[in-house]
């Protein structure tokens, strides 16, 4: 079994990555609780539920684990942004397994971000506030690797430029 959390910022590439480099993982999102949302009744119901989507992102992560295979791979699409976040999900984790955790922090470029956000200013800043709040993670964290990687390979940054 593998498990590794693709963590950044908002609008980082996050999703892009996961669906280049693990096509046939098993994928657990923060926005798991989505399908209960659209199950309430209620504001108030569905206020409650977003308040409580760490948990549904939890029990969901959780619960994969415990029916993988051997040769499974589980990925953690989240953006963790901070320390007190990721020990969240590596306690969760570590309570139904001792399986090493890698982390994946998705970068992207600035080259990248302007031309994919050229017209969209507001998630431009909303991009740029989530990465001034970034706590970098720490193998000290529990994590057996940590890699910085870049979401769009060479060829897609030039259809970029060029779009």
């Amino acid at each position: 079994m593998r498990i590794v959390f693709v963590i950044g910022p908002g609008m980082s590439g996050k999703s892009f990555y996961i669906a280049r480099v693990f096509p046939d993982a098993a994928v657990v999102t923060i926005h798991t609780f989505d399908q209960h949302v659209s199950e309430a009744e209620s504001n108030e119901e569905i206020n409650q539920i977003a308040m409580n989507a760490q948990y549904y992102c939890r029990e969901e992560l959780q619960n994969r684990i415990r029916t993988m295979k051997s040769d499974d791979v589980l990925v953690l699409e989240h953006p963790m942004m901070q320390k007190q976040a990721r020990k969240f999900y590596i306690d969760a984790v570590r309570a139904v397994t001792d399986t090493p955790i890698e982390c994946v922090v998705v970068t992207p470029s600035e080259e990248m971000l302007s031309n994919l956000l050229r017209n969209e200013e507001q998630l431009r800043i909303f991009y740029e506030y989530e990465k001034g709040k970034f706590e970098h993670p720490d193998l000290d964290e529990g994590f057996t690797e940590i890699r910085y990687v870049r979401p769009f390979p060479e060829e897609r940054m030039r259809e970029l430029s060029e779009s």
